[in-house]
């Protein structure tokens, strides 16, 4: 059995790979997990991997809490991912290549594997990120904004009259109280920019290209959203079993 870990901005989310077969694990909240012990009680009751191996966007700290919690559970030392100019028949389309986040990588390399056809890939988290791949299975480039939490928080934390307000709940319409308005513009703003990416690929790779949203805010801008979109919320996971393919 092969362990894949994905360490967030704000979650550690992980799954299993077992003789060809994906298991989903589960997640927690990274500050939960981040505390002593935190992942070492999340891993305990999990027989003995064979390897470990992780996708980490959420700084040195966190990755090293992983290694400890790795050795001290197994003896293992985790295998980070790192990007790479080619993979899997994809080809990192970054000027720098190694400035592409791992978690963006693995989740064009499992969108490419599953498919094999243009794909615009989008990851709701702490930030927004939009990728696509060409049907040679060339990244195109991607765009990166804040993502929907943040910007509420941008709003709260920079006026005066505007409250906090909570993400969930958001609506494709017009708000009716100022909580809604917040809410509802940050969730529109997100899905126009997604739908517009997605009409930005079709135009310039053809009507048979595949969409892909994945990441913990994907369920709350799925309603407003006018292309069709796959809701994978194992991707990057998914990304890295193919790396425990291999082993």
């Amino acid at each position: 059995m092969n362990l894949l870990i994905d360490i967030g901005n704000s979650r550690i989310k992980w799954a299993t790979l077992e003789s060809g077969s994906f298991m989903t694990g589960g997640a927690v909240p990274r500050p939960d997990a981040m505390v002593s012990d935190g992942l070492f009680k999340v891993f305990a009751d999990l027989s003995r991997p064979k390897t470990v191996l992780v996708a980490n966007v959420g700084g040195q700290a966190a990755a090293e809490n992983v290694a400890a919690d790795c050795s001290r559970l197994w003896s293992l030392s985790p295998v980070f991912v790192q990007v790479e100019r080619q993979r899997f028949g994809v080809i990192n389309g970054y000027t720098d290549f190694r400035q592409l986040g791992v978690d963006r990588w693995l989740a064009l390399l499992a969108a490419w594997s599953e498919r094999h056809r243009p794909a615009c890939i989008v990851s709701c988290g702490t930030a927004t990120t939009i990728d696509g791949l060409d049907r040679e299975g060339q990244h195109v480039g991607g765009l990166i904004v804040p993502g929907v939490d943040l910007m509420l928080r941008s709003l709260s934390d920079n006026t005066d009259g505007i409250p906090p307000a909570a993400s969930s709940g958001a609506m494709p319409e017009f708000g009716r109280s100022t909580g809604e308005c917040v809410r509802n513009g940050a969730a529109i703003a997100l899905a126009a920019l997604i739908d517009r990416a997605a009409a930005w690929m079709t135009s310039r790779h053809g009507p048979d290209l595949h969409c892909f949203i994945t990441g913990g805010a994907a369920e709350r801008l799925l309603p407003g959203l006018q292309h069709r979109f796959e809701h994978d919320p194992e991707l990057v996971l998914r990304g890295l079993a193919l790396f425990g393919a291999e082993r």
